[in-house]
């Protein structure tokens, strides 16, 4: 949304009710402190105007923008102010019309019993708790806690304690999965099944109107929980050990980076040689192909300098390809793993 594009005139006018959506930084704000302004020319009583936001620094935004605005008005000249109200939605001679109104609007907000209510919801709900703490069966006096967060923790610890006996054993397998931290993320984060519960409900029941269920719907979305691991494929090659001998020695001869993963193959060799599953060290494996950041290493895709110059000695300058092509492959295995694996954790 900008000033210059969007129907201001539409969205500002008092007599309309508007809902806009917009993205963050397209002048929201703008057209809400616009909007008041509008309503006070209109001739809305301050404290007759009523604008809530989410967070107290949102809300205090909102207001300096108004009163800076208001005092900017009450210092124009004719020919600035008019600028202004047209900017706002209204044409010359409205404008032209309502300079008087628009010049006194800042005196008349401050000296206003009552102002305008620029707050955020759970401020504006506390007063009117405040307001009728009988009727609602509240204890006079009450405050607004301000630790919120720490209270909701202390409330979900006794929470998880106490969970019924099918729910915990459901809890203790994301635990024994996911650990306590990401446990906490998984169920109550902004991104979360809590947070998303209503999402949820909507994909359960079109699940339901399918005649399918939510866990046989994630089947279908998840195409690699019908394939094998990835990482077979190139564990169980026919050269496999060889090509791993092969490796270590490239490795053993190569860039200090590169010889610091030899030990790693050496380790992958023994495995092999007592026929063992590669998951028994798929973690550690995977650093030698893949960053940190489940990426390609760029060394997969070249021979290092001084590893040329030991095949050039060796006479074995013609398997360059060769040491490429095998940790490419070792790479590409890793990735799709990555991928695999994290559809088998969604799916458990």
């Amino acid at each position: 949304m900008s000033n210059s594009t969007f129907p201001v005139g539409i969205a500002c006018d008092p007599h309309r009710s508007v809902i806009v959506s917009a993205c963050a930084g397209s002048g929201k704000t703008w057209l809400l402190v616009t909007r008041m302004v509008r309503l006070l020319l209109a001739g809305a009583k301050p404290q007759e105007i009523l604008a809530l936001t989410f967070t107290r620094k949102a809300a205090q935004e909102m207001r300096d923008r108004l009163y800076r605005l208001l005092e900017e008005f009450a210092q124009s000249s004719d020919e600035q102010l008019i600028g202004h109200l047209t900017e706002r939605g209204l044409n010359a001679n409205e404008a032209k019309v309502l300079l008087p109104i628009a010049k006194s609007l800042y005196a008349k907000v401050l000296a206003s019993p009552q102002g305008i209510v620029i707050d955020t919801f759970h401020g504006w709900f506390g007063r009117l708790l405040g307001a009728a703490p009988i009727s609602t069966g509240i204890q006079p006096g009450f405050s607004l806690r301000e630790d919120a967060k720490r209270l909701q923790d202390e409330c979900l610890d006794d929470w998880w304690g106490n969970l019924p006996q099918g729910i915990q054993a459901h809890y203790d397998t994301l635990l024994k999965a996911l650990g306590a931290s990401e446990t906490q993320k998984f169920l109550m984060s902004n991104y979360s099944l809590f947070k998303q519960r209503g999402a949820w409900t909507f994909f359960s029941q079109a699940c339901k109107a399918h005649g399918t269920s939510p866990i046989e719907k994630l089947k279908i979305d998840l195409p690699r929980l019908k394939i094998d691991n990835p990482l077979n494929s190139v564990w169980n090659a026919i050269n496999a050990k060889a090509d791993l001998e092969f490796l270590h020695r490239c490795f053993s001869n190569s860039s200090a980076t590169e010889m610091a993963y030899a030990p790693i193959i050496q380790t992958a060799i023994n495995l092999k040689a007592t026929e063992g599953d590669v998951m028994k060290i798929a973690l550690i494996l995977q650093s030698v192909f893949l960053t940190q950041d489940d990426t390609n290493r760029t060394s997969n895709d070249k021979a290092a300098g001084d590893l040329k110059k030991y095949l050039k000695k060796e006479s074995e300058l013609d398997r360059e390809q060769e040491h490429v092509t095998y940790k490419q492959a070792w790479a590409a295995a890793f990735l799709e793993f990555v991928a695999w694996k994290k559809e088998q954790e969604a799916y458990a």
